[in-house]
């Protein structure tokens, strides 16, 4: 439904632009040739009218305005077109530019949320590096306590027993 509609007024003005011409030829053709450059007489004679120098070219002016007036209605029409496509033209790229512009700012968005992810992973990372670190000083700690421990005992085993030592 929308293709017919949308050609009706382009049917429309082809239509009107071919009678228009028709009537505008049959006008310049029959009327102005007859009246300005010449025709018959009543007896059937051809008969030609001409002035001297630029007064005929000034005094025929409808012969030589008529077509001068088709073809700027022509270039008219051309420019109209061409003005209706470069306006449609720019219509769409503002549309395309509009989404591009939309989907690069959702992109900006997106990529700031996954920089914010990314130092979270990577303050997490740190700290797990961290807790790694202070895991295996612990475990480093406990064994050098143990030894430590172990160490004493034994130095305390070589130490005689005395109950002197233990009343004191």
């Amino acid at each position: 439904m929308d293709n017919t509609r949308s050609s009706i007024p382009i049917i429309l003005l082809i239509t009107l632009g071919v009678i228009g011409a028709a009537v505008g030829y049959y006008f310049w053709e029959a009327y102005l040739l007859t009246h300005y450059l010449g025709g018959y007489d009543q007896y059937g004679l051809p008969v030609q009218r001409s002035y001297p120098g630029f007064h005929f070219f000034f005094h025929a002016w409808p012969l030589w305005f008529f077509p001068m007036i088709v073809i700027l209605a022509i270039m008219i029409f051309l420019q109209w077109l061409r003005m209706a496509k470069v306006r449609r033209e720019k219509q769409i790229l503002t549309k395309i530019l509009a989404d591009k512009t939309l989907i690069i700012e959702e992109l900006h968005e997106e990529l700031h949320a996954l920089k914010t992810k990314l130092d979270k992973v990577r303050d997490n990372s740190l700290l797990e590096e961290k807790y790694e670190q202070l895991e295996d000083e612990l475990f480093s700690l406990e064994e050098d306590y143990e030894r430590s421990l172990n160490f004493i005992e034994k130095l305390l085993e070589k130490v005689p027993y005395t109950q002197d030592s233990q009343s004191k």
